[in-house]
């Protein structure tokens, strides 16, 4: 079988993976070439949509009642991996936001606007080493006069 994730316009702002074509990937029936995994992985990692898109579709697709040496028994797994990287790139997305929030609100404001990145946040030491190392360098550029100071919010 011959499906290709990607139309001739995939690239164009605003395009995004058919739900078709992830079903066939997610339901185990179709594995990509190595180019077409590739240009799958920039294209996810780039575009939130189709991050979400993709999730949904392992969700749907993790069947709890399958046999282990059945042989589409490793993509549970290998979906697992995925899902963890997806929320990870969306945590790093999400971060400069969180920060600008933060300082120019506070952080009750950013938790509730980023409340799944405030739950990571309070269990990966190296997503709050990041944060850290983020204020400190801002606070710093602030002070030195290399950026202007983010105005707070009344």
């Amino acid at each position: 079988m011959t499906i290709t994730f990607f139309d001739a316009n995939a690239r164009t702002p605003g395009k995004h993976l058919s739900t078709k074509r992830l079903a066939y990937f997610t339901a185990g029936t179709w594995q990509p070439t190595t180019g077409e995994l590739e240009q799958l992985v920039d294209h996810i990692v780039a575009c939130k949509d189709c991050r979400k898109n993709l999730e949904t579709f392992i969700i749907a697709s993790i069947d709890a009642d399958q046999p282990e040496n059945c042989p589409g028994a490793i993509l549970p797994g290998f979906f697992a991996k995925i899902r963890h990287i997806i929320r990870e790139i969306d945590m790093q997305n999400d971060i400069s936001a969180y920060i600008e929030t933060l300082e120019m609100q506070d952080l009750e404001e950013a938790e509730h606007q980023f409340p799944l990145l405030a739950e990571h946040l309070k269990k990966c030491k190296a997503c709050q080493s990041l944060l850290e190392e983020t204020l400190t360098l801002l606070h710093r550029a602030e002070g030195a006069g290399l950026i202007a100071p983010l105005s707070r919010i009344k």
